[in-house]
């Protein structure tokens, strides 16, 4: 391949372009990675000089999974979002590639290539922004066991974390309802399983990390608190934290539920029984000990609106 392009890259760029990335793609098939990484790096400045925008979509793709077979993420999350890059602007890209020609069949295998191509990628930026986002933990309580200062710190710290975790989360977000939207809202099967489960997984772990902070260990004693007024015991100030906890909790429980619900649902039609437990195994977790994840979905739908209704394409 590299004697070929040689050979005839200056003569026939085009050519020279589309036979290189079909060879990289070959070698990736085979999990022959350094390969194929090798052969597209050597190529690269060809790519991006004179191929076409299929072309260059799928060398860029083809690079990220090479990337990602070597378990070099670092790269693998250039060379995805270059792709993101390439196509910021679906409707000009979608033009672009009808003006490349062709029998209606090699229009649409091409076309089928490239939303796959560029769903992979805008699944991988999703991933990598979400773990991101996860990266601070939660804030500890380090004030009195008194009621007043559990309730300060909830609304004072915890919001604030709620809020910056959010703002960490948005771009994830948004990367993964760029996929779902792909293709007029009938995006690759397969990656529209992988954005709910991304972003099933981001929700319930937002739930969770806020229900389950641990509370101070001195809280796990027995009896009353030493100096309360009036007097309160210890199970009664857990109790407070973990309620006050929970109660803000719950608006962003309305979001995992739907989420995992959704993922449940479509990977039953896929006959993906391997996503299908995964998200139950969250909507258990979000609800474990309280009525079915549906009815109490249902239940949240008509006492929160807090979240319910924003951008993600779900319904």
């Amino acid at each position: 391949a590299r004697q070929f392009l040689r050979r005839h890259c200056h003569r026939a760029p085009l050519r020279s372009s589309a036979f290189v990335v079909s060879v990289a793609l070959r070698l990736v098939r085979e999990g022959r990675w350094a390969e194929a990484r090798r052969l597209l790096s050597f190529a690269v400045r060809l790519i991006r000089c004179a191929a076409t925008l299929d072309v260059r979509v799928l060398a860029h793709a083809t690079l990220g999974r090479a990337s990602v077979g070597l378990r070099d993420y670092r790269s693998a999350a250039r060379s995805y979002e270059a792709v993101v890059a390439l196509w910021r602007d679906e409707p000009s890209c979608r033009r672009q590639l009808a003006r490349l020609g062709g029998t209606a069949a090699a229009r649409e295998r091409r076309h089928t290539r490239v939303v796959a191509a560029v769903a992979e990628s805008l699944v991988f930026v999703g991933e990598t922004r979400r773990r991101r986002a996860e990266q601070e933990s939660f804030p500890q309580y380090r004030g009195p066991a008194t009621r007043r200062a559990v309730e300060r710190h909830v609304s004072q710290t915890v919001l604030s974390w709620i809020a910056k975790r959010r703002q960490a989360m948005a771009p994830a977000e948004a990367a993964y309802a760029r996929v779902l939207a792909l293709d007029g809202g009938s995006p690759p099967p397969a990656y529209s399983l992988a954005a709910r489960l991304g972003l099933g997984r981001m929700w319930a772990d937002l739930v969770l990390a806020i229900r389950d902070a641990p509370h101070p260990r001195r809280w796990n004693r027995s009896g009353y608190v030493p100096g309360s007024q009036p007097p309160l015991l210890w199970a009664e100030i857990r109790a407070a934290y973990r309620e006050r906890l929970w109660a803000e909790s719950l608006p962003y429980e309305a979001r995992a539920t739907a989420v995992n619900i959704d993922c449940v649902t479509l990977g039953s039609r896929q006959g993906r029984l391997d996503a299908v437990r995964i998200c139950q195994e969250r909507l258990t977790e979000l609800s474990p000990n309280g009525p079915g994840p549906i009815e109490r979905l249902a239940a949240i739908r008509s006492t929160s609106d807090v979240l319910w209704g924003t951008s993600l394409p779900l319904e």
